[in-house]
């Protein structure tokens, strides 16, 4: 079993203190907090975020089929072009919005 020096459990001890803080900085785009000339990892892993992404992607699933059984009953399926072409710009819009954002 190896042995921890002071320093590095300081550290630890340190890091366990900021972590909230931390979190709060990566969400809103803020600098990383830096202690002993390293940053700070926290393992950030946002199982909320995921979740909620997941419903709305299920519920936009649902939308789309609803819309394209819906162009079948009324025997117009000519139109389930543009309801992929709303389905593909809506995600484009989206990932470059999320793009922009980031940067």
């Amino acid at each position: 079993k190896r042995k921890e020096g002071k320093g590095r459990k300081e550290g630890r001890m340190v890091a366990g203190v900021l972590a909230p803080i931390i979190r709060r900085s990566l969400i809103y785009g803020q600098e990383p907090i830096v202690v002993d000339g390293e940053k700070l990892d926290v393992g950030l892993f946002a199982v909320p975020a995921m979740m909620i992404t997941f419903r709305e992607t299920l519920e936009a699933a649902i939308i789309i089929s609803v819309l394209l059984e819906l162009l079948n009953k009324v025997e117009q399926p000519q139109y389930k072009k543009w309801v992929w072409i709303g389905v593909i710009s809506g995600s484009l819009l989206s990932l470059l919005l999320a793009v922009s954002v980031l940067l």
